[in-house]
């Protein structure tokens, strides 16, 4: 059930199905709560599924001061919590979301169960990084974002889910052009702007999920490999077929992940 609510003089929208403790899922940019419904529907057996639009994203206003700045949102996403009285959950963020989740636990680690990071990571940008940002923001401000998403999209998934996945990946486009380009260009700047947290995430002992893509354009698999093994109590998956985007491209490994990750936080 989708429902809408008000967090810091912002609208906040979400998808709500399923008892029992809380899972937080976090979708990544371009996206909406709609990339995680085929794995929220599968745990909603076992679980409360909470999947929040980001702000700026589907059916959420941004910050105040038109911001998506990540810290601030991860403020916000406690104070929806809270409201909604839930004291504590498990959170999983695909790649922008998966910053946010990171956030979340730099602000209230102890009302964590776990933290997983699904085609995400801890690392901060580089100059060549935040430049790359910085021409995205030219971009989408002299043209719009439709070129952008055209050739942004499509390169997310691996060379051979393209074809199969043509329509999905259309469906992505049109739903991604959505959005405003006030909103894409405050979230290219609160991702280039944001604090590395791999040294937050190594001290902390709490149960810890890392999925990579095998062939993920964004994030190499190598870079994963090499930080995951760095983290103590942490479940390891690499999705061979996958890119960026597991959930499309591997969708019943995804929701299988998920679910063993949760029970094992949760017991």
């Amino acid at each position: 059930m989708l429902k809408k609510s008000s967090i810091q003089n912002a609208v906040i929208q979400w998808y709500d199905k399923g008892a029992g403790p809380c899972l937080l899922l976090l979708h990544g940019f371009t996206e909406s709560h709609r990339c995680w419904l085929p794995a929220a529907d599968v745990l909603a057996g076992q679980y409360r599924v909470l999947v929040p639009d980001l702000p700026g994203s589907g059916g959420s206003g941004l910050l105040p001061g038109d911001s998506a700045d990540l810290p601030a949102t991860a403020g916000s996403i406690w104070e929806w919590l809270s409201a909604l009285n839930i004291t504590d959950c498990v959170v999983v963020g695909h790649s922008m979301g998966g910053y946010v989740a990171l956030e979340m636990l730099v602000q209230a680690p102890e009302r964590l169960k776990g933290i997983g990071l699904f085609h995400s990571h801890p690392f901060g940008d580089d100059a060549a990084k935040k430049a790359n940002r910085d021409r995205t923001i030219e971009l989408i401000e002299k043209r719009g974002s439709k070129d952008f998403l055209h050739g942004f999209i499509p390169n997310l998934f691996a060379p051979a889910n393209r074809e199969p996945l043509a329509a999905t990946i259309a469906l992505l486009e049109a739903q991604a052009a959505e959005q405003s380009v006030t909103a894409y260009i405050a979230q290219t700047r609160a991702m280039r702007d944001r604090e590395a947290r791999l040294e937050l995430l190594v001290a902390h002992a709490l149960p810890k999920l890392v999925v990579l893509g095998r062939h993920d354009p964004i994030l190499p698999v190598t870079a994963g490999l090499s930080f995951a093994a760095q983290l103590n109590n942490c479940q390891l998956e690499v999705l061979e077929s996958a890119g960026h985007m597991g959930m499309y491209e591997s969708p019943a490994q995804t929701a299988e992940i998920l679910a063993e990750f949760c029970n094992f936080a949760t017991s």
